[in-house]
């Protein structure tokens, strides 16, 4: 009795499905008949597209409904095949449920084994859809964590800015740089020789400095 009850929650999941993203009802409303026709097109399957366009919009949910599907339906399958007489497998249905997650996920620890041929085809059944699920869970996360457009465009904007902010800065080292050496030397003679000497000589100095600067302010303009 089990078996129709899940064909019957499968087929009413389908139907869902098809109503909640593959309604015609606006395009009816519009009388937009190039929709009508595309959707009524024998090539396109209308249950694949729908589940398409479910796993895009509503990823989470759809992986976690298939994953309980999965879980509760072999649970189920291995429980009726495994209770026949005789059997030494487990009756407790953690332990079925828990030998349905294992073999799921590809892990495998062994300590729970069916018995029986269609205990073991429910369990090849897990083997085969798990992994799927698996690798759809995990592109699915990797497409939620990869920066959108926006996010994108924000971050070159603030790269931008930091390099413009480095950009001022490096300026603003050179103009003190050139306005401390010659305020230093003519502070307290400004007509003197030996203060102009010396001047010349913090200009060969802080050549190599000022040089620096001006290599780190071109660099910057270059990024930009």
């Amino acid at each position: 009795a089990m078996l129709p009850r899940l064909y019957h929650i499968f087929k009413y999941y389908k139907l869902k499905l098809l109503t909640s993203f593959l309604s015609l009802d606006s395009s009816l409303i519009v009388r937009n008949e190039s929709a009508i026709r595309q959707l009524n097109d024998p090539g396109l399957s209308q249950p694949q597209l729908a589940f398409k366009i479910a796993l895009e919009r509503q990823p989470m949910k759809i992986i976690v409904m298939c994953w309980g599907v999965l879980v509760c339906s072999a649970t189920y399958l291995i429980r009726v095949f495994e209770s026949t007489e005789g059997n030494s497998f487990s009756i407790y249905l953690w332990d079925q449920m828990w030998l349905v997650i294992v073999t799921s996920t590809t892990t495998g620890y062994g300590d729970l084994v069916p018995q029986t041929h269609l205990g073991r085809l429910a369990c090849g059944l897990c083997m085969m859809v798990g992994p799927m699920l698996v690798s759809l869970m995990t592109a699915t996360f990797s497409r939620n964590m990869a920066l959108n457009h926006r996010e994108n465009r924000l971050m070159q904007t603030l790269d931008k800015d930091r390099l413009e902010a480095q950009i001022l800065v490096a300026a603003t080292r050179i103009i003190q740089s050139w306005v401390r050496s010659r305020h230093r030397y003519f502070a307290s003679e400004p007509n003197s020789n030996y203060a102009l000497r010396l001047l010349l000589a913090a200009d060969q100095i802080d050549r190599a400095s000022r040089h620096l600067l001006l290599q780190d302010l071109m660099d910057s303009q270059q990024i930009l």
